[in-house]
């Protein structure tokens, strides 16, 4: 979680937190620590695009995800967004964060 984020709802593994309610990115960083290997960091990154950027509702993402066959490690995302129970966050988009104020601006 970024400093000064507040989350009403789930954060999904493997992101980073921004904002309020909101996901900034995947944690590349973390999931190399983790031991990630690149295969396996591509497949995280093709089920966020899948959740996040095709333009699908939650049903739909979780669908199409059942369609596909992905490693545990994986699966770890999509069983978190199948038992979300207060929602999922969104992600960010960058212009509603950057238009956010600082406390240095707001003084």
């Amino acid at each position: 979680m970024q400093g000064t984020s507040a989350v009403g709802k789930d954060v999904p593994p493997f992101a980073i937190a921004i904002g309020r309610n909101s996901i900034g990115a995947i944690n590349v960083i973390g999931l190399r620590r983790a031991g990630f290997g690149p295969a396996l960091r591509a497949e995280v990154k093709s089920a966020y695009e899948l959740f996040y950027r095709q333009g699908l509702n939650l049903k739909q993402a979780l669908e199409e995800a059942g369609r596909r066959t992905w490693a545990p490690e994986t699966m770890t995302f999509w069983n978190f967004i199948a038992t979300s129970k207060r929602g999922i966050c969104p992600m960010a988009r960058w212009k509603e964060v950057r238009s956010e104020p600082t406390s240095a601006e707001e003084e």
